[in-house]
Parts: structure tokens; sequence; C-alpha cells
């Protein structure tokens, strides 16, 4: 038996300790590799959760806004109408309630939040697109198209309903009429009693950049106006009144429309969520 002994021996030692260096040095890497991976994996799941949270916060904090809105006033938006249904004076009692969930939402809410209201508490919105502003103000509501062609030539028509209290309403009649203009607004303006006893539909189309007002009397007080709606440009329109009433307003128009806030919700964690609100 022949015994191997001398430099043949002690080079096939060294390669074998340099194999076995280099392969611990392949598993330490591939051990750090998936280390930083698992790392990375880890915070991309946190990010996607914090999202997901951020936007789960979001969309309940507007649903519960909408709702908040919708129990005192009808709103939708459904295609090309948006249709409200309020009463002026606008209904105070719905600021207390608005001021009263962002309260409630600001203490107890997971993330980090900041609701502005101070549009919506007044009962002003933004038709979208176009930028349309309804408001309200005392006996007066209103809505106001930008001079565009997605704001007030997408305007297509009005329908306006005026509920007074017994007895009220007596006439409803042109005292300035526009409708000169090749681009009209068709709209059709009833006013009634709580019984319907009483039933005055006038129709018209008025000129989208003029000034037609339309004048409502009283039935008590020898021909005493008791509201006027008055459109104006551009395809504005605004309704003015002494005393309290209901008001149905349908506007249509030639594109599809949302009904938005004025005001934003802002959502804050490793990630932000900030929009405007949307009502319908």
């Amino acid at each position: 038996m022949v015994k191997i002994t001398g430099a043949g021996a002690g080079k096939r030692g060294m390669f074998m300790t340099i194999s076995v260096l280099m392969l611990g040095m392949i598993i330490l890497s591939l051990v750090f590799f998936l280390s930083e991976q698992l790392i990375a994996s880890n915070a991309s799941a946190a990010e996607s959760g914090d999202i997901d949270r951020a936007a789960g916060t979001y969309a309940n904090i507007e649903e519960e806004v909408s709702r908040i809105v919708s129990f005192y006033i009808n709103v939708s938006a459904n295609g090309g109408n948006v249709t409200i249904e309020e009463p002026v004076p606008f209904p105070g009692r719905m600021s207390d309630a608005l001021d009263a969930f962002s309260q409630f939402e600001a203490s107890y809410a997971e993330q980090n939040v900041s609701i502005n209201l101070t549009n919506t508490k007044s009962g002003d919105f933004m038709i979208m697109p176009g930028e349309i502003a309804i408001s309200n103000a005392p006996g007066s509501f209103a809505v106001t198209p930008q001079n565009s062609t997605e704001s007030s030539e997408s305007l297509q028509s009005y329908y306006v309903e005026l509920a007074f209290p017994a007895g009220r309403i007596k006439s409803a009649n042109w005292s300035l009429m526009s409708n000169s203009s090749a681009n009209p607004i068709s709209v059709h303006v009833r006013a009634h009693d709580p019984n319907y006893a009483v039933v005055l539909d006038v129709y018209g189309n008025v000129d989208r950049y003029g000034t037609s007002v339309l004048n409502l009397t009283d039935a008590l007080s020898n021909g005493t106006q008791v509201a006027l709606v008055r459109f104006s440009s551009p395809a504005a329109l605004q309704v003015q009144t002494g005393s309290a009433i209901g008001l149905k307003t349908i506007v249509e128009f030639y594109n599809l429309v949302t009904l938005e806030a004025n005001d934003t919700i802002s959502v804050r964690s490793t990630v932000n969520k900030t929009g405007r609100l949307r009502i319908a």
C-alpha cells in the first residue's frame, strides 16, 4: 500500500479549504439576499396595508358625510341630471350635525384625519366637470356655471318646483323675458300649495346669455311678490323668496356629471390620501 505524502497532499487540502470557504460565502450571500428581500417584502406589505387603511378611512368618512347631507336635503346625480330638493332657507341643523361628526372622527379615527366642511355646512356644492357652483344664502338658492364649453354650454334645461304654504301663491308671470338666443335653455317652473289646490306651470325657452325673470305673487296681499325665479348669463339660475318654501331643482346636462363638495378630506399616515368630497 502506497501512502501519498508531500506537496500533492498539501495542495489538495488547500483546495478543499478554499472550496469550503467559497461555499460558505455563497451561502452567507444567499442568506443576506433572502433577508433583504424579506425586509423589502415586509415593508411593501406594511405600506400596502397603510394604503388600504387610509383609503378605507377616507371612503367611510365620505359615505357618512353624504348620509348626513342626504338626511337634510335630497341630492342625487344620475347620468346628466342633478336633483336638489331642500327647504329655503337652508336648514342650519345640518351644520351642527356635520360639526359633531367632524369632532368625533378627528378624535377616534385610527389615522390622522382632517375634515374641512366649511362650504358643505352652508349648502354649497359643485357640479363636476365644469365647476358649476351651487350656493345657498338666506332666502336664496343659486346655480352658477362658468362661461365655458364644459360649464354653461353643457347645461341643457332647468326644472324648478316651489312649494308654498296654503293660500300664499296666486300667479306666476314673466316680468322680463329674453328668448332671442340661437342656443336657448329649456325651463319649466312649477309653483303649488301643499295640497296642489293651486298649481301654476310656466314653460319657456330662455336666452342662455340673457336675463329672464319670473315673478310669483301672493294671493293674500293683492299681488305682492313672494318669490322670483331669475335666469341670467351664463346659463345661471337664482331663486329668491321672502318666506319659507320647499324647493326642488333638476338641472339637465348634455354630459355626465357628479355632485361634489367644494371641501376636502385628508387622511395622513405613511401614505396620504386627500381629495374633494363626493356627494353624489
